[in-house]
């Protein structure tokens, strides 16, 4: 499928992707924006746009639907600089007439540019000092991996900015196989890094090789950040839910957006037993298979580990989950229905006691202030 054919029709997929993307937009935004970060403006940069609708349907893609979420917001309206880019010169003349000539953006139009840029040819950010750029959410998209400009993830060391990038797992692991492909590899992973990839994958397993092609990535990110990041990605599979196709992986480096992310993500993603998420998208009536490094724990699991890494602890719930949950596959309703189980069981104590919470249809609940002390 070329690019021009992917925009004729949604997919299911991609109606996932982009209501991720919108959603945690959002949501970033409100926080960032707060009166009390003093923050006068932030910045939405979308690298490759596309045309902004499926010519089938007509239906909204990310760009469309990103600005409606700041019209529908008076706090972000004029507050939130926007760049849409695509070196497609059809889809950003299509989406900039779009949206000049639509009443629905005219209050905002003056924050909204274009351009029509190779990403490959975009210079990484160059301003010195924390808060040297306005706090940016960057979305890379490209079609394929070439587009994936590696020396743009250096937004991550400004104050607030966060990247989200999709990453096409199965064309990268057959580029890796393939001595055409070399050069594309060098600049994706760089040159010592994609040497030492590439004797790590020799007579790897599937499974294995894909953990090992992840991890080289996010060691590229992390060589671009001052400070420790953290990597949350969701997996899209193909029709029979056995092969992975690709990533949407965002990148942060404050644990707030990292669980915010991963929330939104849990909501659109298939679910195990107890309720736990796989963080992956495939049609509902195809099993999961589980594929990412940790994220294959159900419950009781859970609370193996909270009984050993938090013995003889007093600690809030909240902080529980933000010392716990990066790189493991549960959400903060997994934390809770954890605690219960083991308050049922006798092996922690919860302040306040069970009949001094309040309930919620009939079941006891396990708020964010608890103080737990583990036995």
């Amino acid at each position: 499928m070329s690019k021009n054919e992917f925009f004729k029709s949604r997919m299911e997929q991609s109606y996932v992707k982009s209501h991720i993307v919108k959603e945690y937009f959002h949501v970033w935004a409100k926080i960032l924006g707060s009166p009390s970060l003093g923050q006068s403006k932030l910045r939405y940069i979308d690298l490759f746009c596309g045309p902004g609708r499926y010519e089938e349907d007509d239906s909204a893609s990310t760009p469309l639907l990103v600005l409606d979420n700041i019209i529908r917001d008076p706090k972000l309206c004029g507050r939130v600089d926007v760049h849409f880019n695509d070196e497609n010169t059809d889809f950003i003349t299509q989406l900039k007439n779009e949206i000049e000539t639509s009443t629905s953006y005219k209050d905002i139009l003056s924050c909204i540019s274009f351009s029509n840029f190779s990403v490959e040819n975009i210079a990484a950010p160059q301003a010195t000092g924390r808060y040297g750029y306005p706090p940016t959410l960057l979305f890379m998209d490209p079609w394929g991996y070439k587009g994936v400009n590696t020396a743009l993830f250096k937004y991550l060391n400004y104050f607030g900015s966060e990247v989200i990038v999709f990453f096409n797992y199965n064309r990268v692991n057959m580029a890796l196989s393939n001595p055409v492909m070399e050069k594309n590899m060098q600049k994706l992973f760089e040159e010592k890094r994609l040497l030492k990839l590439k004797a790590d994958l020799g007579g790897k397993k599937p499974k294995d090789r894909e953990i090992a092609i992840l991890a080289a990535f996010e060691d590229v990110i992390r060589s671009k950040c001052n400070d420790p990041v953290l990597t949350m990605p969701y997996r899209f599979v193909d029709k029979d839910g056995s092969k992975t196709l690709h990533y949407l992986i965002h990148i942060t480096t404050h644990p707030l957006g990292y669980g915010r992310m991963k929330e939104i993500m849990y909501r659109y993603a298939n679910l195990q037993e107890d309720g736990i998420g796989t963080f992956d998208f495939h049609k509902a009536n195809e099993k999961p298979q589980q594929m990412y490094l940790a994220f294959s724990n159900p419950l009781d699991e859970l609370v193996g580990m909270l009984s050993t890494e938090f013995k003889g602890k007093k600690i809030k719930m909240k902080e529980i989950y933000y010392k716990h949950n990066v790189g493991k596959s549960y959400v903060e309703k997994n934390y809770k229905d954890a605690l219960l189980k083991m308050e049922r069981n006798g092996t922690i104590k919860v302040e306040p006691p069970i009949f001094k919470r309040r309930k919620h249809k009939g079941h006891p609940t396990m708020g964010d202030e608890c103080i737990i002390t583990f036995l």
